[in-house]
């Protein structure tokens, strides 16, 4: 694989050396991908830290409905009051959002560490404009054989 698609997010099914035939129905080939580290969706080629909007949910992750994504995220707060950090997993209202205070002047503080999510998004919002960043990455796990989630994603667990 060349160096420029390295860090190419792709589907394992998609890669040149994947390969899946169907044999009565039954996919015959086990992945050759496990899993896969990848920066949060919104947060482009370089992974750059996220600043939370206080005005509207922003999304800051979609995950792959293909795949399980391990989604890991920090929260940082460079400014001098205290704030709350809204996490709306799969969508925003009250029962899929969660709160979580960030001390003024706070470091990079864990908020989510590490859960398995399918075909959703992640969205933040603040309780203080301009004050809260977000960084993270995903570890998506592929399907042990491609087109069959009894078998399940990632042996090597």
């Amino acid at each position: 694989m060349a160096l420029n698609n390295f860090f190419t997010p792709r589907a394992p099914e998609k890669l040149t050396s994947f390969k899946s035939s169907k044999l009565n129905n039954v996919f015959d080939k086990v992945n050759p991908v496990s899993s896969a580290r990848y920066p949060l969706s919104d947060a482009g080629f370089s992974n750059a830290p996220i600043l939370v909007s206080s005005i509207a949910y922003s999304t800051i992750h979609k995950c792959d409905s293909d795949a399980i994504d391990e989604v890991f995220l920090w929260c940082g707060n460079f400014s001098s009051s205290d704030s709350t950090l809204y996490l709306g997993i799969g969508g925003t209202d009250d029962y899929e959002t969660i709160s979580i205070d960030i001390p003024k002047n706070s470091g990079l503080v864990q908020i989510y560490p590490g859960v398995p999510h399918s075909g959703i998004s992640l969205y933040v919002k603040s309780s203080v404009t301009n004050s809260l960043n977000i960084i993270g990455f995903v570890t998506r796990k592929y399907l042990n054989v491609a087109g069959e989630t009894e078998f399940g994603y990632d042996a090597s667990e």
